[in-house]
């Protein structure tokens, strides 16, 4: 709980307000900000966050009935409650400052990791708190997997974080997502560490550009963001990075593949040697070796000793919907995955490819999600198709699309028709891979991993990609328990 006059100085320090415009009529305490005006709860602070659907401020009559004492806005509403006026180029950092100063700043008190990339951002946070709970540190992860959004609003953000600390987490590991930095839902964070894994082809309909994309990426490296950096020097973009960072004559610990020597690798299992110890990883595929390597360099930044970052990555957890297999015996093998982009689908299929033994055949379903990226589809399509023996195209989440368009703008990058499939129907598609397979032959759901529902229209169905499998193979093998 804080007073309102308390937070109008704060937000005068950091320069949010200006002090010819910073007068509030009234002091009341304030125990809570939130930007959702259903979500408000008495004595929050209601921020009028003006977005590119809706407008707070034309919620702020339903925020005051839920019990708003105070309102942080960018123009004058006609409320009896006392009112912090802030520019609306200021009003999500203004918001996020508010947030961290009511919660009293709790990413102060414990480390905070914050994950940037295309690809690996959920694999490699797991990882990384597998390695913090063998050396005895508690951790919080917040990501795709515990939340509605990758990286919530930062009011939210702040929320969970003063409960993670109040639970007696010792460290908070985050996903931080392009449209969180852009959207500055991490303003007023202070990152212990920022980890860089990749950047590949991804909202592009948000940011417009690679160029734009990768300049939001960069914004957890800015001067000021986080005190320890850690960049993929492998990737083209993370080079990039690296030069500028060091430009700026600030120190930078990267990571690539050669630091993991030995190496062999398998669907299920990859070995390699790192800083003189052999790290076992009970997951495949070369993009998790590069993941692993992320999160074995921030913890030692951490002087997490590396006996417990062994220890941490060898009982790694399955990480849900990451090349995940599905557990029924079976003579062929299926496998789901997150891989929505490219790179990602790229990745798991080179991995399968490399792994498959003589005359076995790769399959791989997929679709691209509708309202999103319509500029990855034909590559996706081409990446499927220069790799699999069997694609069949589905559908993912469509939303508002038509699922027949998007499954045409795939296929519209395959450079061999012949072995392209098209059968919009998920479960189908499903079923009809599985039905295929024969001996040694291994299958790829991709898209949707860890997901439990499939949106189409404006309904969304249960659908869980891992049962459906489950169900198509012991259909297929006359096992009906």
């Amino acid at each position: 709980m804080v007073a309102l006059s308390a937070l109008v100085s704060e937000l005068l320090r950091v320069g949010l307000i200006d002090p010819m415009d910073s007068s509030v009529v009234g002091d009341v305490q304030i125990v809570d900000a939130e930007v959702d005006s259903r979500a408000v709860t008495p004595g929050a602070l209601f921020c009028c966050v003006v977005g590119r659907e809706s407008d707070g401020h034309s919620f702020v009559e339903q925020a005051v009935r839920n019990g708003a004492r105070a309102l942080l806005v960018s123009r004058p509403v006609p409320v009896d409650v006392p009112q912090i006026r802030v520019t609306e180029s200021s009003m999500r950092r203004a918001t996020a400052e508010a947030a961290a100063f009511i919660h009293g700043h709790p990413s102060r008190e414990v480390p905070v990791i914050g994950i940037t990339g295309t690809n690996g951002k959920t694999t490699t946070a797991a990882m990384l708190g597998a390695i913090c709970s063998a050396a005895g540190i508690e951790p919080e992860i917040f990501g795709t997997l515990t939340g509605a959004r990758t990286t919530p609003e930062s009011t939210e953000l702040h929320r969970a974080m003063r409960r993670a600390v109040d639970a007696g987490r010792r460290i908070i590991i985050m996903e931080v997502t392009s449209h969180a930095l852009e959207l500055d839902r991490t303003h007023g964070i202070a990152f212990r560490a920022a980890i860089f894994t990749n950047l590949g082809h991804d909202h592009l309909d948000f940011h417009g550009s690679l160029d734009a994309y990768f300049e939001a990426k960069a914004k957890l490296f800015a001067p000021g963001v986080a005190s320890g950096l850690v960049v993929n020097r492998d990737d083209e973009h993370g080079a990039m990075l690296i030069e500028r960072i060091k430009a700026s004559g600030r120190r930078v610990v990267s990571y690539g593949l050669a630091d993991a020597t030995s190496l062999s690798e398998s669907m299920t299992r990859s070995v390699f040697s790192w800083e003189g110890i052999e790290i076992v990883l009970p997951i495949g595929g070369r993009h998790n070796v590069y993941n692993a390597l992320a999160a074995a360099t921030a913890a030692r930044l951490l002087d997490i000793p590396t006996g417990d970052i062994a220890s941490g990555l060898r009982s790694l957890a399955v990480v849900p919907g990451r090349l995940q297999r599905v557990d029924v015996e079976a003579p062929f093998s299926v496998y789901v995955d997150y891989a929505h982009t490219p790179d990602s689908l790229r990745a798991v299929l080179s991995t399968a490819r490399e792994t498959l033994s003589n005359h076995a055949r790769l399959h791989v379903v997929f679709g691209c999600g509708g309202d999103r990226d319509q500029s990855k589809r034909s590559e996706m399509g081409r990446v499927a198709c220069d790799l699999a023996d069997l694609v069949i195209v589905t559908t993912d989440n469509a939303r508002s699309e038509d699922p027949d368009e998007i499954a045409r703008q795939v296929v519209a990058g395959a450079a061999d028709r012949s072995r392209v499939k098209v059968v919009i129907d998920r479960r189908d598609a499903i079923v009809q891979a599985i039905g295929a397979a024969r001996a040694d032959d291994v299958v790829i759901i991709a898209g949707k991993g860890h997901e439990k529902g499939q949106t189409i229209g404006a309904q969304t169905f249960e659908f869980d990609d891992l049962v459906e499998a489950e169900r198509a193979i012991k259909s297929l093998i006359g096992d009906d328990q």
